[in-house]
């Protein structure tokens, strides 16, 4: 299973697709790469999303220049996985997952 997308909805609207293996953010200094992986390690990290990680979102991360979020702005951010053909899943457990929507191909 893999990270195939990362979507960022704040001031401005991240799109990001991977590809299985490894990937490399690039870009100029403040230009937001760390705050990419802060958003992935939010959604994805060792431990579901909880209010102790909320509370380390600032005001200043996922912004460009001078636009800041002000708090009641909502930042939204959206983490698709996608497993190879007959990797097996515990469907039991990640329907326990809080936070969790499943769309479950059935092609």
């Amino acid at each position: 299973m893999f990270l195939s997308r990362l979507i960022i909805r704040s001031i401005n609207f991240i799109d990001i697709n991977f590809t299985k293996g490894k990937n490399v953010i690039v870009g100029r200094n403040n230009a937001g790469k760390s705050n990419i992986i802060k958003a992935i390690d939010l959604i994805l990290g060792e431990s579901s999303p909880t209010y102790e990680k909320l509370e380390n979102i600032k005001e200043t991360d996922f912004y460009t220049g001078k636009e800041i979020i002000k708090s009641a702005d909502e930042i939204v951010i959206y983490c698709e996985l996608q497993r190879e053909p007959g990797e097996p899943l515990n469907w039991e457990l990640i329907e326990k997952a809080p936070g969790t929507w499943i769309r479950k191909n059935l092609c």
